[in-house]
This record gives C-alpha cells, sequence and structure tokens, in this order.
C-alpha cells in the first residue's frame, strides 16, 4: 500500500496544476469560441499538427531513454545524464528549425491556404525548440519525485499564459497570434527555470558515451511515433480536405476535452510511475504491484470519463456557439479513445523495459498505416464522425497487440475479473444516462422546470445578479435545460463511485467497518519475475 499512496501523493500533486489550468480555461472559453470562431480554431490545430510532428521526431522515446539511461548510470555520473541530455535535445531541436522557418510562407499558404500567417508558425517552432529543452531538463525533477518544484514552475508558466491571453486575446484583439506569443514567453519562462535548476547542479558537461546511449534508445521509437503521430492528425488534414477549414475548427473543439484524461489522470500518474516501475521492475512483488496499479488507473480513468461523456453535450452547448455543437458526439468516441490509450501508455512498460523497442515500433508503424487508410475510407464516408470512429478501431487494435507483445516481455498480473466489472459497469451507466438524458419526461426536465427557476429567484436577489451587467441570469434564461442536465448527468455519473469498493485490496471494507483483518486476503503472493518468452 506504500507504494500505492507514493505514487498517488505525486500524482494529485501534478494533477493540481492541471485541474486550474482546466477550470480557467473552461472560463474562457466561450471567449476563445466567440472571437476565433471555428475558422481559428481551425489555423491552430493546423499549426499545431505541423510542427507538433517534428516535436515528435525530437522527443519521442527521449523521456524514456533518460529514465533508462539515468537508473543504469552509477550515482556519480547521473548528473552528466542531466546535462547531456538537455544540451543534446536543445541542439537537435535548434538544429531542424532553420529550414521550416525560410520555407514557412510555403507552408503557411498550404496548410492555412494563405501565406501571411508565417510569422505564426516561426513562433510555433521557436516554442518548440523552448518547449523541448524545457521539458529534458525538467526530467531530473520528474524521476527525482520532486513534484511540488515541478508544479510550481508549472504554475507559475500557466498564469503567464493565461495573462498574456487576457491581456493579447482579450483586451488588445491582436487576434489568433496571440495565442501563440503567450506560449512563446511563457514556455521560455519555465524552461528558463528548469535550465536553471538543472546546469546549477549538474554543470554543462556534454558525455558522448552517454549521448550515444539516449539515440541508441530513442532512435528505433522515432520512425514509429513520428509515423503514429501523422496518422492521429493526419484526420485533421482529411477533414481540411474533404469537409472545410471549419471542420477542423469543430474536430479541434472536440478534442479539446477528452484531453482532460490525460492531463488530470494519465499525465500526473505517467509522470511518477514512469521512472517509479523501472525502480521496482527487478523485485519479486512487482508483477502484482503493477497490476494492482492498473486497475486502480483504469478506476479513475473510467470514472473521469463517464463525467466528460454524460456532460460533453450540455458544455458544449454552454459554453460554445451553435456551430460547435456538432463537435459533442465526436467527443464521446474520443473520450473512449483516450481511455484505451491510457492503458497503452501503462502496457508499453514491459517492451520498453526488456529495451524492445523495435517491436514497439513495428506495432505503432503498422497501426498507424492502417490508421491512415481507415481515415481516408471513413472520413470521405462520414465526414467528421468518420475521424473519431478510425482512432477509436486504431487504438483498440494497438491495445490488443501491444498487450499480447508487452506481456511477452515482462508478465503483469493483471486483475481481470475486477476491470471487467468496472468496464461494465461503467458501460452501463454511461449509456443510460444519455438515454435517460434524450427522454421527454427526463430529470433533466424537471430540474429545469422546477429547481432551476427558484435557484434564478434567489440568485436574482443577490450581487450576483448585476454581474457583468446581469450575464448570468440571462445565461440561466437561455440555457435552463443545458445547466438542468449538467447538474442531473454529473449526480447520476457521481454514483460511478462506488465502485471504489472493488477496487479496494481484499480485507479494506472490513477494517473500515471495523471488522478483523483476514491475513490470507490481504496479501498477494510474492512470485519472481517470469522468464522472458522470446
Amino acid at each position: 500500500m506504500r507504494l500505492g499512496r507514493e505514487v498517488l501523493r505525486h500524482s494529485a500533486v501534478y494533477s493540481g496544476t492541471a485541474i486550474l489550468e482546466k477550470i480557467v480555461g473552461l472560463v474562457l472559453l466561450p471567449f476563445y469560441a466567440r472571437i476565433f470562431e471555428t475558422s481559428g480554431y481551425g489555423l491552430i490545430g493546423m499549426v499545431d499538427t505541423a510542427v507538433g510532428v517534428l516535436a515528435t521526431a525530437l522527443y519521442a522515446g527521449y523521456y524514456n531513454a533518460i529514465v533508462t539511461t539515468y537508473h543504469e548510470e552509477p550515482l556519480e555520473r547521473r548528473g552528466r545524464v542531466m546535462s547531456t541530455a538537455t544540451l543534446l535535445q536543445f541542439g537537435l531541436s535548434a538544429a531542424t528549425v532553420p529550414i521550416p522557418a525560410l520555407v514557412s510562407p510555403w507552408l503557411s499558404g498550404v496548410l492555412l491556404g494563405d501565406s501571411s500567417h508565417y510569422g505564426i508558425i516561426i513562433l510555433a517552432l521557436a516554442t518548440m525548440v523552448i518547449e523541448l529543452t524545457g521539458k529534458t531538463a525538467s526530467s531530473e525533477l520528474l524521476i527525482r519525485r520532486e513534484s511540488v518544484v515541478y508544479s510550481v514552475v508549472a504554475l507559475l508558466r500557466f498564469v503567464a499564459a493565461i495573462a498574456l491571453n487576457i491581456l493579447l486575446v482579450l483586451v488588445l484583439r491582436v487576434g489568433v497570434i496571440g495565442i501563440f506569443i503567450s506560449s512563446f514567453i511563457a514556455a521560455s519562462l519555465s524552461a528558463s527555470i528548469f535550465l536553471w535548476m538543472v546546469l546549477r547542479k549538474n554543470g554543462t558537461a556534454f558525455d558522448r558515451q552517454i549521448a550515444r546511449k539516449l539515440l541508441t534508445f530513442q532512435l528505433p521509437i522515432v520512425p514509429a511515433e513520428l509515423i503514429h503521430f501523422t496518422a492521429r492528425q493526419a484526420e485533421r488534414v482529411l477533414v481540411r480536405i474533404f469537409v472545410s477549414l471549419e471542420g477542423v475548427g469543430i474536430l479541434e473543439m472536440a478534442y479539446k476535452f477528452p484531453p482532460l484524461l490525460n492531463w488530470l489522470v494519465v499525465g500526473p500518474f505517467m509522470m511518477v510511475w514512469r521512472t517509479k516501475s523501472v525502480e521496482i521492475g527487478r523485485l519479486a512483488h512487482a508483477p502484482y504491484a503493477m497490476g494492482r496499479m492498473l486497475t486502480n488507473m483504469i478506476f479513475v480513468m473510467l470514472f473521469t470519463g463517464i463525467l466528460l461523456a454524460v456532460d460533453i453535450r450540455p458544455l458544449i452547448m454552454l459554453l460554445t456557439p451553435e456551430p460547435f455543437w456538432r463537435a459533442a458526439s465526436i467527443a464521446r468516441i474520443e473520450i473512449l479513445t483516450t481511455v484505451l490509450a491510457g492503458v497503452v501508455a501503462f502496457m508499453e512498460f514491459g517492451l520498453i523495459y526488456r529495451k524492445w523497442t523495435g517491436r514497439l515500433a513495428f506495432i505503432r508503424i503498422t497501426v498507424a498505416l492502417g490508421k491512415v487508410a481507415l481515415g481516408l475510407m471513413l472520413i470521405g464516408q462520414f465526414g467528421l464522425g468518420g475521424a473519431a470512429y478510425a482512432a477509436l478501431v486504431m487504438e483498440t487494435i494497438t491495445l490488443a497487440w501491444l498487450f499480447q507483445q508487452s506481456q511477452k516481455a515482462y508478465t503483469i498480473h493483471i486483475e481481470t475479473g475486477r476491470i471487467l466489472l468496472l468496464l461494465t459497469v461503467a458501460f452501463a451507466l454511461c449509456i443510460f444516462i444519455i438515454v435517460v438524458e434524450h427522454l421527454p419526461s427526463s430529470p433533466s426536465a424537471w430540474v429545469a422546470h422546477h429547481i432551476l427557476p427558484t435557484l434564478r429567484d434567489v440568485l436574482q436577489r443577490t450581487p450576483l445578479a448585476g454581474w457583468r451587467g446581469g450575464k448570468l441570469i440571462a445565461l440561466m434564461d437561455k440555457s435552463t435545460l443545458p445547466f438542468a442536465t449538467l447538474l442531473v448527468n454529473t449526480t447520476l455519473a457521481a454514483t460511478y463511485g462506488l465502485m471504489v469498493f472493488i477496487v479496494l485490496p481484499e480485507g479494506t471494507v472490513s477494517r473500515l467497518l471495523g471488522g478483523r483483518r483476514n491475513a490470507a486476503t490481504t496479501h498477494q503472493p510474492a512470485a519472481p519475475i517470469p522468464p522472458v518468452s522470446l
């Protein structure tokens, strides 16, 4: 249990900043949506896709390479791993920028249909170099589990980015470029702090042997991750071709909500777990500890996913203009895809631990190419929804294939019964809530007609009634049903929290209720790591 508490504690610290970011992001989303409209979101999505290809080529597998090399080196050389990794990443990133910067007017014309946006592309490229360098420098904080320091710097970056976004976009109205300017300045702030920390502690030594180890580990992964990323982003290009730039904007809105699972659950968890799993990998009880961690992770992902899936439609209706509302159905499919991707990230451990990166690369490349072909067919046939369905099908194939190969490399004790029960209840509850939501006599309609009018009258007597010229009251009058649906769906989805009693180790419920502890059921048997199957 101590391992679980340690991972949970650090994950909670990492996710704290993410929760704050997303709350503020949701508050600002209505303003951004009305200022940028679907075409502005489409522009942001296309630029992120183009620059993301380079970022993936440079950083794919790099953190795993750092973690593995760091733990392989003796204590006195670990500082050189961090300084070498940081300098190597900066050099490689900076070397890739000049050519795309020179042809940025042409890139702008091809991607955005207007060559005048080349300045945005140059800004995004510069931000990428700073971002990747700072990300590498921050790796030591993650490895050493200095979650508070890491989160404080992340919080400073967030505050700077939000302040600049409000100034540039909402006050000065400079347009979409304001988002990229604020990202550049905020990334520079956090990267400077991380660089100062790592170089002050470890110096500027560059070790060619360590650099070779890093690249040897990373390079087999790069083609696979690059193709996988390109295939994942190809749907935006295909929508741009088969639908429109506005269609890309709707898709971009749909993809804004499912990543909450990554930011709030998977990302913070994996920040801790990637290095912790390597540390405990050789221990006899590790396969059982990892199986328990997987069950815990799936429970939290499903709980968060249900809340998102049932609330996504009323949220989009409340926060955005009507042209964006089509994004809700796409977002629900993407939420399921994101849950599967979280399990994929966990199950990659076996191949990474055994350094079978070639197998991982082969799986990624094969599935990615299949996704492009499937996306081309489905988007051409079904439009925006086809992109989401293609991603779901291929993520399912990835999980099945990766699970089989990773278990050969390192057998994790999967708690199959618990996981199947969690999945069954999650799907049943989600479908029930969505069906009830569309009934003529739904609970949401009753709340809208009987509860919210009373709440409106109460607010009318408070200072909130005059907030921004009475906009809160006007919004409640205009969006009574979405408000009610959000309230009812959230309440129903919260009942999934009772499944925590399925996740808890045997005997925990009895202890909570004052019963006697059954030692025979509270301890998992220790077992050696099974032999590697080639």
